[in-house]
């Protein structure tokens, strides 16, 4: 797996990700296709300009979303599509299917790494879905999480825009929207919904917890349960009970992606399937 970066703190440049503008990127990816800024424009009909532009944010926006991999010498953007983006582009290549947006959206609030565990990569994303703690809880002011960002990263003007461009990721249909993680109430707060919890999900968080391990654990091939989903903040990303993911633990062992171990008190898991065949089984169950 290759490591992890985090993702500049304004890579939006103010800009919602877009999801026909990222696929675009996607085919361009498939191609291996590479170029300035305004050479991929030209290829894929993503518009940019001399000083901004959205070609560089979808960049950005598929690089946190674990699609693509993505190196830049000189003002060349060289793209190829990761793992996780060969099953996307292959399944669901005009990103429609709301499974995908969930796993567009689980992407973003990745943590970062074993030694800042309390980082994401797009670390607005992970602080306000995955990092939330009481201080934000299942209810939250947008002031309150405005504050939050500005206690982690300082700059209040720049943060207050970004606050506010990603909880609209979560009202536009053509960003995340019909993931419906994020609603707007009646009095202007924004409440956290829960995953789905059905059977035909199961592969895509199984996939996310191997890619997690990954993260984490490159090495072993037996962990604690628990430290996984804690590191990951997993249920919390889920907003799920540790009784919610009973059922999901239970299909996982069933089916052959770990083994569980509860007889030592803590339960330990052996992982069973690469994470490579979890990704591609993420669509497997899809009506």
């Amino acid at each position: 797996m290759k490591e992890v970066k985090s993702i500049p703190l304004n890579f939006t440049q103010t800009f919602l990700a877009d999801r026909t503008l990222i696929a675009r990127l996607l085919a361009f990816a498939a191609r291996n296709g590479s170029g300035t800024k305004e050479q991929i424009s030209e290829a894929t009909g993503i518009p940019t300009g001399a000083k901004s532009g959205k070609v560089e944010p979808m960049i950005h926006y598929a690089l946190a979303m674990g699609l693509i991999d993505a190196n830049r010498a000189e003002g060349v953007w060289s793209l190829s599509l990761s793992t996780v983006g060969e099953a996307v582009y292959e399944e669901d290549p005009y990103l429609s299917e709301t499974i995908t947006l969930w796993l567009l959206h689980l992407m973003m609030c990745r943590p970062l790494s074993i030694s800042e565990p309390g980082r994401g990569i797009a670390d607005a994303w992970f602080a306000l879905f995955a990092d939330r703690g009481y201080r934000l809880g299942n209810r939250f002011a947008i002031d309150t999480y405005i504050d939050y960002l500005t206690e982690r990263h300082g700059n209040a003007a720049t943060v207050k825009k970004l606050a506010s461009l990603v909880v609209r990721m979560y009202e536009d249909e053509s960003a995340l929207a019909l993931t419906s993680a994020l609603t707007c109430c009646a009095d202007k707060n924004y409440q956290f919904l829960s995953a789905r919890n059905e059977r035909s999900y199961y592969p895509l968080y199984s996939a996310y917890l191997l890619l997690l391990w990954d993260q984490f654990f490159p090495t072993q091939q037996q962990i604690q349960l628990g430290e996984l989903f804690e590191k990951g903040k997993v249920f919390t990303l889920l907003n799920w009970s540790t009784d919610d993911g009973s059922a999901w633990l239970n299909w996982m062992s069933d089916h052959r992606i770990m083994q569980f171990d509860r007889q030592t008190g803590e339960t330990l898991a052996l992982r069973l399937q690469s994470t490579d065949e979890a990704v591609k089984d993420i669509y497997s169950l899809l009506i």
